[in-house]
């Protein structure tokens, strides 16, 4: 069999392989984690303004819902005030008529 010498200067080669594996993979983690962070937080961010949107157009809504309400009841009211009037009326004809 023939033997395997290690120079110096192989050694060196392989621990300045191993701590740049090391170092490569640490770095990344570290920048992976902070995308993820950051990311997140973002995300976090959009999230809260689309529920404070939702909850403006909640708000604009009951207030359109409220003034439809309003509105039908003050229709409502205005359509019998005129079926009042125009029985007043037929009547009024109905005694000058006689």
């Amino acid at each position: 069999m023939q033997e395997i010498e290690f120079n110096l200067k192989d050694i060196l080669y392989i621990v300045v392989l191993a701590v740049s594996v090391a170092s490569t993979f640490f770095a990344t983690r570290h920048k992976l984690k902070d995308y993820i962070i950051k990311r997140t937080e973002k995300l976090n961010d959009i999230i809260n303004d689309m529920n404070v949107k939702l909850e403006i157009q909640n708000v604009k809504l009951t207030h359109i819902e409220n003034e439809t309400k309003e509105l039908k009841t003050s229709v409502s009211k205005t359509k019998e005030n005129l079926a009042k009037t125009q029985g007043s009326l037929n009547t009024i004809l109905e005694l000058k008529n006689k």
